[in-house]
């Protein structure tokens, strides 16, 4: 019996390695959008695989589920399947038998296990939990031999091709051959919950230079930029599944719009019709920050050409395991968004208006510069201070909680900018220092302030400045901080209310943008109210009295967004259905009280 501190050992690797426990309700879920609709007399030998089956949940499930299909099919499968010859182990040799026998109850564990059930995984202790688990499932007839198609192995290895299984593998010969076979059959199924770590980027997990080369040589359709293991798990199963095969997974959501898996979806869009992307409850996986989980399911077979009149669901579920929001859509849609995003539409009426909001002319990246702040080579706090260390030191903002809506609070920080300290990329020391806007880099909303004050920033902050002389940087505050910029921006990234959510710079370069030159010194006016209520506001003088504050900043706040509103051409619906679809006033704005310091 293991001891309780080999449990928590064995749970903190599987933890590293990116593994994690799948609830029951999701395994189910997952199984009833794929397996669940199998025809087991018109294919009685249907392939199930779980590529990283860790010790089984999804097998054992899927075991519950065929038992049932097959046990209700069994008088059928006798008459269909009457003068078929069936192999069976008797205990020490194969026998031959008809289907008129071979088609019983008793036999019923005998054909998953030994035809139906599939499963690998790296983690040697898992394989034998989950062979111990179908071994258990016998009632009426044990088997006389081990679980025959529950393999050790890396399935990211290319076993079916001895050309490409590394020289360095230490593994006998015979389990190679036996692992080709296993990836070369053919699957009618593939479901599972793959490893999320990925390679490559800060705070992930390291690798060696053959197994990255290796990786990215064997993965080009999913290998990019960084490593994922999800994103290569996809491939590989998808290559695995036969014509008109099933894929489930449960994976993070960010494969769905990250700019560094286009490749995965672009492969996806090339050989497969998605049926599915449904957001999970927050509580799947409980103390874990991997995103959102999204439930892919998808077939494959559908070229592009086809897909166009493909629909697809796009589902939330509950913790409860019940689609609470549902909405459809074609596929083809993700063929017109930059890098084939996959974005997520709810209900219709979110999709309507951003098509109209992206009916914008112009994209922020045509006519801004957008750049990220100063880093260290070294350590962050090497550059700055409380106390001015020298002439390289310039007053700066170091946190994104600085940067208010319409304001910012210098908090008495100093920043190093000798050019031997700081990493090169991303900022401009002769940009810096002049008018730009100051764009918050982490939260899940769009926070701007324009600075004219010429101060530097950190790398948690983001700076944009103007390419047209023209075009006036109050005027651009005020499309970011609007309510109708921050709808969008939620729909589009789903990143509200989302743990650790960022915003980066391709983003808010594809965010669109309407220069209506009528218009432009109302809302640049407008603007610049703001910015003094949001001084006002942030003064100590004010803290006492913040009831006429409020009354004034929400009038002007609400005017500002009506004329953004006017410019991007929403109908009175659609602005009606902002309104009530956004956060109040003061929820949106409530963080203004929070920092305290001199206002620029």
């Amino acid at each position: 019996m293991s001891t309780q501190a080999e449990r928590r050992a064995r749970r903190a690797a599987r933890k590293a390695a990116g593994v994690f426990y799948t609830p029951e309700y999701i395994v189910d879920y997952i199984l009833q959008q794929t397996l669940a609709n199998h025809d087991v007399v018109t294919n009685p030998v249907p392939k199930v695989l779980d590529p990283a089956c860790g010790t089984g949940n999804f097998l054992i499930a899927a075991y519950d589920l065929l038992l049932h299909k097959f046990g209700e099919m069994l008088p059928l499968l006798r008459q269909y399947y009457a003068d078929r010859k069936y192999m069976v182990h008797d205990g020490q040799t194969e026998v031959a038998i008809d289907g008129a026998a071979y088609w019983c109850r008793e036999n019923l564990h005998y054909h998953l296990v030994r035809h139906c059930l599939y499963g690998a995984d790296i983690d040697a202790q898992a394989i034998a939990i989950a062979h111990g688990r179908l071994l258990d499932k016998c009632r009426e007839r044990p088997l006389c031999q081990p679980v025959p198609n529950l393999l050790l192995g890396d399935s990211l290895i290319k076993w079916e091709d001895s050309n490409k299984i590394p020289a360095d593998i230490p593994m006998d010969a015979g389990q190679q051959r036996r692992l080709g076979d296993f990836w070369s059959c053919g699957y009618d199924f593939i479901v599972g919950n793959p490893p999320y770590v990925s390679f490559g980027l800060n705070r992930v997990g390291k690798m060696t230079v053959v197994q990255s080369d290796y990786l990215r040589a064997n993965y080009p359709r999913s290998a990019q930029y960084k490593l994922s293991y999800y994103a290569l798990f996809l491939e590989r199963s998808i290559l695995a599944l036969n014509p008109g095969g099933y894929l489930g997974f449960i994976t993070p959501d960010s494969y769905l719009l990250g700019r560094y898996y286009s490749k995965i979806r672009q492969y996806i869009l090339d050989t497969c019709r998605i049926h599915e992307l449904t957001l999970a409850g927050s509580k799947v996986f409980s103390g874990v920050q991997v995103g959102i989980p999204v439930i892919t399911v998808l077939s494959k077979g559908a070229r592009r050409q086809q897909a166009h009149a493909d629909v697809l669901a796009v589902n939330k579920l509950n913790d409860s395991g019940k689609v609470t929001v549902t909405h459809q859509y074609p596929q083809n849609y993700f063929d017109h968004q930059a890098y084939n995003r996959f974005r997520l539409f709810f209900n219709a009426k979110d999709k309507g208006i951003i098509d109209t909001i992206e009916q914008a002319p112009n994209r922020f990246g045509d006519l801004t510069k957008i750049r990220t702040g100063m880093r260290s080579l070294t350590v962050q706090a090497a550059i700055k201070s409380k106390n001015r260390q020298g002439d390289s030191w310039k007053q700066g903002v170091i946190s994104s909680s600085q940067v208010l809506p319409f304001g910012i609070v210098y908090q008495g920080d100093w920043l190093d900018v000798t050019p031997a300290k700081l990493n090169k990329g991303g900022w401009d020391a002769a940009v810096i220092a002049g008018p730009k806007i100051f764009l918050r880099q982490t939260g899940d909303s769009l926070i701007a302030a324009v600075d004219n004050s010429g101060l530097y920033h950190l790398n948690n902050i983001h700076s944009l400045t103007v390419l047209d002389p023209g075009i006036c940087l109050d005027y651009l505050s005020c499309i970011l901080n609007s309510r109708l910029m921050n709808f969008y921006y939620h729909i589009v990234t789903l990143e509200k209310g989302r743990s650790m959510a960022q915003v980066d710079i391709e983003t808010v370069e594809k965010l669109p943008l309407c220069i209506d030159r009528e218009r432009a010194g109302l809302l640049a006016g407008l603007g610049r109210t703001l910015a003094q209520l949001v001084s006002r506001m942030c003064s100590l003088q004010c803290q006492q009295d913040n009831t006429t504050w409020l009354s004034d900043f929400t009038a002007v706040y609400h005017e500002m967004n009506q004329v953004v509103y006017h410019i991007y051409g929403l109908s009175a619906d659609d602005v009606l259905y902002i309104e009530q679809h956004t956060d109040s006033y003061w929820e949106r704005y409530k963080e203004l009280k929070k920092p305290r310091g001199r206002q620029w």
